[in-house]
């Protein structure tokens, strides 16, 4: 996580923390929501890159209780996943 913190994503390889930093920069320049679409077939990894950009934008938000923090964003999974998740045709 600390190697992607205040990079440009242009020069770093290409990773979900380099996306989840991308966003978190705009959205403290800009102050405005950012949105992360994560998609793919069934079984690629959907659910694993979105909990590794909940725990970026946790680890990175420099919370006094970070683990506090990282706790309750990785609970909402679940939440999240029934919001965002639709049936797809293939």
């Amino acid at each position: 996580i600390n190697a992607y913190s205040g990079q440009n994503m242009g020069d770093m390889d290409p990773h979900i923390f380099a996306v989840a930093e991308e966003a978190y920069k705009q959205m403290a320049r800009d102050e405005r929501n950012q949105s992360i679409i994560v998609s793919g077939e069934s079984g690629a990894g959907k659910t694993v890159s979105a909990k590794y950009a909940m725990r970026y934008f946790a680890t990175v938000s420099g919370s006094a209780s970070e683990a506090n923090v990282e706790e309750k964003v990785l609970a909402s999974n679940p939440i999240m996943e029934s919001i965002g998740n639709a049936k797809t045709t293939r």
